[in-house]
């Protein structure tokens, strides 16, 4: 019985979990690369090599990338897994109200989770098999690696993987559905219709402390070398993203409040009162949309700054190592950002019938998701610019004597063109497609 529930509800939701299962492929692919690169480098290389100390350096960084992509799909994979299953918390009431506990219940999505994380992590270990061949010759090209060193498969990084992946798939299921299971089922009916329009004030509160503690930090990493700032600054970021997630749904309420006070157009109003109905879910998708622009931001702009004001350039080999690490973990971070919104346009396509039914033209709703993005657009790169300036400011003061980052203008043009495009992509093209059917058609296929 509860292996077919468990298939059923896989069923009923399996858009909804492709999101889920893409970040981890992309996570899983990403953490076999770099096991793989450093084994690689240690299986190719003499032990006289190995002693050079630009292979050192390029070593502990290849390290650094390991540590920072495993705590990113801690991170991204348990805020996907929690949006996806908040999907189900209707079904988590009916089957509350036929008699199935709070145990049974959790069990059932937890399974839901392993049986999606398997898979996804073993098809990003295949992925990672090119990607680290194509990245090991990238670094050779760029002077960053002995022409002799060549690719050697690392079988170990499959269970790696899979066993990072099942967890971090896991526990977020977990922490997602405790309070859900939990509820007696009339409630959980209740919460499942309407949604959970009221703010935590403990959720608030972590997250402000969680921003502030990220700021202290950036502030402490001053006083230490510059090398071990960098490595540090990561860690910085994501708590400052994670706090800034938090107290997103406060934000978008103020956003909306302000808004909603002004004298606007129709097409404007329902854009904001919509929005105003799915605060929660959109504070998940925030987190790894200003984790990918905040990161992408702090490497470089502190590269930037330095070179801008001390006129002093890195090595090439080194700041093209730098990027290139920086443009993967922030594809990665966009690729969550990606799937969490298109979860989210996917999960109101029951509210988009309704509207239609009530007399709004499929060019009303598209324009409707088009003002979303200006807003979630917006609110994205104003929070993750706080957490940028807060975690480069002293660390540039203390490196360049300046408090303002240093970016150029194509630089700044081409971030907020990536960023609205890619809220885009998840809002306003998955509305496009969820309106072309009829929606009396919808309906029905949602009951």
């Amino acid at each position: 019985m509860a292996s077919g529930i468990t298939r059923q509800a896989m069923l009923r939701h399996r858009w909804t979990l492709i999101g889920p299962a893409i970040t981890q492929m992309t996570g899983a692919a990403i953490i076999a690369t770099m096991i793989a690169a450093n084994s690689s480098i240690s299986r190719s290389l003499t032990p006289s090599q190995l002693q050079n100390v630009d292979l050192v350096d390029l070593r502990d960084a290849t390290i650094v990338f390991l540590g920072i992509s495993i705590y990113m799909l801690i991170i991204i994979v348990g805020v996907t897994m929690n949006l996806a299953m908040s999907r189900q918390m209707r079904d988590i009431a009916l089957l509350r109200s036929i008699g199935a506990s709070p145990g049974q219940v959790r069990r059932c999505l937890a399974r839901q989770a392993a049986i999606i994380a398997a898979p996804a992590a073993t098809i990003g270990f295949f992925l990672s098999l090119p990607v680290c061949h194509f990245w090991l010759e990238l670094l050779r090209a760029h002077g960053a690696l002995p022409q002799n060193v060549t690719y050697v498969a690392t079988p170990i990084a499959l269970p790696i993987v899979i066993g990072i992946c099942l967890v971090t798939s896991v526990v977020g299921t977990l922490i997602a559905v405790i309070p859900a299971s939990r509820r007696p089922p009339n409630t959980a009916l209740v919460r499942a219709s309407i949604g959970n329009l009221r703010i935590s004030a403990t959720r608030t509160i972590i997250g402000f402390l969680l921003v502030g503690a990220g700021i202290s930090a950036s502030i402490v990493l001053t006083k230490t070398s510059s090398e071990h700032a960098g490595d540090a600054a990561l860690f910085v970021i994501l708590a400052e993203c994670i706090g800034m997630g938090m107290v997103a749904p406060l934000c978008i309420r103020f956003v909306t409040k302000s808004l909603n006070a002004l004298p606007s157009k129709h097409t404007l109003r329902l854009a904001v009162d919509d929005l105003d109905t799915i605060t929660r879910s959109l504070s998940g998708a925030l987190i790894p949309l200003i984790l990918a622009v905040g990161f992408t931001a702090v490497k470089i702009g502190g590269f930037g700054t330095i070179m801008h004001s001390t006129h002093h350039h890195p090595a090439p080999e080194a700041l093209w190592l730098e990027y290139s690490g920086t443009a993967v973990y922030g594809i990665f971070a966009a690729v969550a950002a990606l799937n969490c919104l298109i979860t989210i346009s996917i999960a109101r396509r029951r509210n988009l019938s309704v509207m239609q039914l009530a007399g709004a033209r499929r060019s009303t709703l598209v324009s409707m998701a088009a003002i979303q993005t200006l807003i979630i657009t917006g609110l994205g790169l104003a929070m993750a610019a706080i957490v940028a300036l807060a975690t480069l400011a002293p660390m540039m003061h203390q490196a360049a004597h300046t408090w303002v980052p240093y970016f150029s203008p194509a630089t700044l043009t081409a971030g907020v063109g990536v960023t609205l495009g890619l809220v885009a992509a998840g809002l306003v093209l998955p509305t496009l497609m969820l309106t072309r059917k009829r929606p009396i058609a919808v309906l029905i296929a949602e009951d």
